[in-house]
């Protein structure tokens, strides 16, 4: 017996030969916007001595998206071009989920909530999150507690491994901050 491989929230445990013998499709629907991505029910076909066929079918037609979009650099109509391109590149469909967090320095004038209603007809849902620094608010005194604690927040981000350890240290850095400016 394998290990449990994992395929789109899937779980198949295999055989010496890789014929799929168990398999859990976990949870049909998303709980949170932390379960993002297509959720999937198994079909498994047995006839005869032939070896199991597993097929994925849709449990939802619903696909939670968790999106982050960096504006450094935009300005208001790049924002919201740059926000359409992203649902556009994440294959969001009318009726999916969407949270959707700007980050990096903030544009003048710049209101997420702005952006919002044009991008909110093209989904069921759309949750907007500014997480975004005003120009300058990125570089506290390297002298400082706040200095040191970005500093060091910035390395680890950077040999962050994946997207949920990326928004963890980008959770920590947030909480910080809020904690150090008390």
């Amino acid at each position: 017996w394998s290990a449990l491989g994992h395929h789109h929230h899937l779980h198949v445990l295999t055989d010496e030969a890789g014929s799929p013998r168990a398999a859990y499709s976990g949870s049909p629907t998303a709980r949170g916007l932390d379960e993002v991505g297509q959720r999937w029910f198994l079909k498994v076909t047995l006839d005869g001595e032939a070896a199991p066929r597993v097929e994925t079918v849709p449990a939802d037609r619903r696909v939670v998206h968790d999106l982050a979009l960096d504006v450094s650099g935009l300005d208001g109509r790049s924002v919201a071009e740059a926000a359409a391109a992203a649902l556009e590149a994440a294959r969001v469909g009318p009726l999916d989920v969407v949270r959707l967090t700007f980050g990096g320095t903030q544009p003048y004038g710049f209101r997420a909530h702005a952006v919002a209603p044009a991008l909110a007809e093209r989904v069921a849902h759309l949750s907007v999150r500014d997480r975004t620094a005003p120009p300058g608010a990125d570089v506290p005194d390297p002298r400082t507690a706040e200095g040191r604690f970005v500093s060091d927040l910035r390395a680890r981000l950077e040999s962050a491994p994946d997207e949920r350890a990326r928004r963890v240290v980008e959770l920590a850095r947030e909480l910080g901050l809020d904690a150090l400016r008390g």
